[in-house]
């Protein structure tokens, strides 16, 4: 009799409309899966951030070097070109790999890896790429070349950056007339 009673009750509680015991009874599983879902996100997101930063002394020194090359030759940076070994031939003949970057007055410059003594990989390239724009305030991109896949990365520097959002902002409003 007791137990048809509860049963009554229960069903006149949905009726109503109130399922606060239900909702009560969900919320470990909910949060459970939310904080599951951010634990890996933040971890994507700070291996994603690990991968382009130096990752032993050579690689440390080979930014270092870099940087203040740019900083020395072209203090009025305004964007670079990092390739990896035997990728692009650089200035001198060799496949040695470069980073080509220009100043504000439109001069170019050549930091050749093979006169300094560096082969650079693929990935060296990119987290140079990432040190180089991440010290002048810009970003990285990489650079395709005709279909063949990534050749090399792009430093972009901040005038590029905003000259970018310019252009879009005119095309966005072009396509509104």
């Amino acid at each position: 009799m007791i137990y048809y009673e509860q049963s009554i009750s229960r069903d006149s509680e949905r009726k109503g409309g109130c399922f606060v015991n239900e909702y009560i009874q969900a919320l470990p599983g909910i949060l459970f899966w939310v904080g599951l879902f951010v634990v890996l996100r933040v971890t994507r997101k700070k291996r994603e951030e690990a991968s382009r930063r130096p990752k032993n002394a050579a690689q440390r020194k080979l930014v270092d070097d870099v940087i203040a090359t740019i900083e020395r030759t072209a203090p009025d940076f305004d964007g670079a070109a990092v390739y990896p070994s035997g990728v692009v031939k650089s200035s001198d003949g060799s496949y040695g790999g470069c980073v080509i970057f220009e100043s504000l007055r439109g001069d170019k410059f050549e930091y050749d890896f093979g006169a300094h003594g560096y082969v650079v990989s693929e990935g060296t390239a990119m987290t140079l790429a990432s040190e180089i724009a991440k010290h002048f305030g810009g970003e990285y991109r990489p650079i395709r070349e005709h279909g063949s896949g990534i050749v090399g990365y792009g430093a972009i520097s901040p005038r590029q950056l905003a000259k970018e959002r310019e252009q879009k902002r005119r095309e966005d409003s072009l396509k509104r007339l």
